[in-house]
């Protein structure tokens, strides 16, 4: 579906198919990346994916781990943002 919609694209029309597929392998891959968790990079060592952790603590304990269920945060989800004036916050400090 996506190499027919690229194909359709002025930009994209003119590239050769095999370019094309590759160009659609691409962005899937970055899309999951992105939205499914297993294929994310791992927060706390961001050299492997959240699979390949699961996998190596999986090995280390001699069992098996299944992921069940997450929830999903946007960077900065749920945190208020201040707007306070930085001129006028030293001007407290001063001021004791």
């Amino acid at each position: 579906i996506l190499v027919k919609q690229m194909q359709q694209d002025p930009k994209m029309a003119n590239k050769p198919q095999q370019v094309l597929e590759k160009i659609v392998e691409g962005k899937l891959g970055k899309f999951y990346e992105n939205n499914c968790l297993l294929h994310q990079l791992y927060v706390k060592d961001d050299s492997m994916t959240v699979a390949k952790y699961v996998e190596s603590v999986a090995k280390a304990i001699g069992g098996s781990i299944k992921v069940t269920g997450y929830v999903r945060y946007d960077k900065g989800e749920g945190l208020e943002k201040r707007e306070e004036d930085f001129a006028a916050e030293i001007q407290k400090m001063v001021q004791g």
